[in-house]
């Protein structure tokens, strides 16, 4: 008898090697069919992008990561788990908006707008996928954050070199006379009609929003576009939609100079009183005026657009029965005259009466705020977001 060595008998071997062919047979069905063992992650090229779009019918803009598929095996994005970083922020597995798996030249889009990326002080996000069943790496990016827009006062109008959304607001109008007619006393309010002014790279637009909230309704020189009229109040603001880079928002002023009819004097019923004396508050229609000044003529020097640091002209010269600057700006006007406001911030003021030899600069006052909106570059450098300041 021998010792140390051992044979197998026929119907053991058989069945060892049926079980390597059944073994051969399932890594065989695996390769055609699209079955994986598991812990195994999908072999594919991946490419990652970004972009901000405007919702039209809310102006709101959106921010989404896009993840393309370059190639290879196919991606269930249920299957994906999305982390987002910027400084102390940390968004995971923000909505798809886009759903079904993912084969060659497919992409799928990731909402980040909740990430809200340009709130945080960090200067670059990063975004990692990872299939989640094997917690394997499937993509990653880097984002730059630049916050350097710019903001500029270019021929009566201001701009921004990125994206913006701007918000008029008209906080009051100064442009009224104590009047005597007929042995009455009148504070009468002189009409004023305003449009904002879009201009730019393929962009125009007239806005007519004040005072009755339609942006879209023509002028038609009547009391229902005196934003002056009594009737009314104060302040009036509006928002724009997204306004390109580089294209200019203004905010133009017609002013109508009382003709004198006495006829045409429309009485409120209100009074208000200045130094001792009662004044019924009117208005005029603006189908009866000695003149126009219209701001929006390149000619006409009855508009100034200020920032912060300027000076209003011929400050501290309004009539005394006028409601001042200060009045109207409040803390963004100090008791020189000098202008308190941020950088995205301007004011324009009118002279709507006098010369501008003579004039005072007090009758009406828009505050311009520019706010830049979130977008995306690419450039041989990577993916860069400007968020504004």
């Amino acid at each position: 008898m021998r010792f140390g060595t051992r044979s197998i008998s026929p119907v053991v071997g058989v069945a060892l090697l049926v079980v390597v062919v059944v073994a051969l047979a399932v890594v065989f069905f695996a390769a055609v069919g699209g079955v994986r063992p598991s812990g195994v992650a999908p072999q594919a090229a991946t490419t990652v992008g970004f972009e901000a779009t405007v919702d039209q019918q809310t102006g709101a803009t959106n921010q989404y990561m896009i993840l393309r598929h370059g190639g290879g095996e196919t991606i269930d994005p249920q299957n994906l788990k999305v982390v987002v970083r910027a400084g102390d922020r940390r968004v995971v597995n923000p909505e798809i908006e886009t759903g079904g798996a993912l084969s060659g030249g497919d992409a799928t889009r990731f909402n980040l707008t909740g990430a809200d990326l340009c709130s945080s002080s960090a200067d670059e996000a990063t975004v990692d996928v990872y299939h989640e069943p094997t917690g394997k790496p499937v993509a990653e990016q880097t984002i730059r954050i630049e916050r350097n827009a710019s903001f500029e006062v270019v021929d009566n109008a201001v701009k921004s070199d990125v994206p913006y959304e701007a918000t008029v607001t008209i906080p009051g109008s100064g442009y009224a006379t104590l009047e005597n007619h007929d042995g009455t006393d009148y504070y009468l309010y002189w009409p004023v009609e305003s449009r904002i002014v879009v201009s730019g790279p393929n962009t125009a637009r007239t806005l007519t929003p004040f005072p009755d909230g339609d942006p879209n309704d023509a002028l038609t020189d009547t009391t229902d576009d005196d934003i002056n009229n009594p009737v009314y109040s104060f302040p009036m603001t509006y928002e724009t939609d997204r306004i390109p880079a580089e294209a200019n928002v203004t905010v133009e002023m017609k002013s109508y100079v009382f003709g004198g009819d006495d006829s045409e004097i429309i009485g409120e019923g209100s009074t208000r009183s200045y130094a001792g004396t009662q004044y019924e508050e009117a208005h005029v229609p603006l189908d009866d005026y000695e003149r126009t000044i219209d701001s929006s003529d390149p000619s006409e020097d009855n508009v100034e657009i200020l920032r912060d640091g300027d000076s209003v002209p011929t400050w501290g010269e309004s009539s005394p029965h006028q409601d001042d600057l200060q009045d109207l700006l409040r803390n963004r006007i100090d008791g020189s005259g000098n202008l308190n406001l941020s950088d995205n911030e301007f004011v324009a003021v009118f002279e709507l009466n006098e010369s501008l030899a003579s004039g005072d600069f007090n009758d009406v006052v828009a505050v311009i705020e520019l706010d830049p909106r979130p977008t995306y570059e690419e450039t041989e450098e990577g993916h860069t977001l400007r968020c504004g300041n």
